[in-house]
């Protein structure tokens, strides 16, 4: 796989990289040291620039309504690599998959 991958140090680093580099796909976690994830991705979907893009939430806090809403695929950690690396494939290859994602992860 040759994906790039950015690393942010904390929820508003993640924001301002996301704004400035338009990634095609997000992994979020929800437990960051300065704002929750679910901050993050409220931003995000507010955002013009990032409404569309795909994000995948992966932590150890359980999913909620409003996780699920605004997510395409959450899963808990430990994940399988493998599962994961379907998962951005689907995401990055078939967007018109993303709603089917949430309710049906590729194992």
């Amino acid at each position: 796989h040759n994906y790039v991958v950015m690393e942010a140090v904390n929820g508003q680093h993640g924001l301002e990289t996301i704004e400035g580099v338009l990634p095609e796909l997000v992994i979020l976690d929800l437990n960051l040291p300065d704002i929750s994830g679910v901050e993050v991705l409220e931003a995000m979907r507010k955002n013009p620039l990032s409404a569309e893009t795909p994000v995948i939430i992966l932590s150890f806090m359980e999913e909620t309504e409003k996780t699920k809403a605004l997510a395409n695929v959450h899963f808990k950690k430990p994940v399988r690599p493998e599962t994961l690396l379907n998962n951005i494939k689907q995401l990055l290859e078939q967007p018109m998959l993303e709603e089917n994602l949430h309710e049906n992860p590729i194992p």
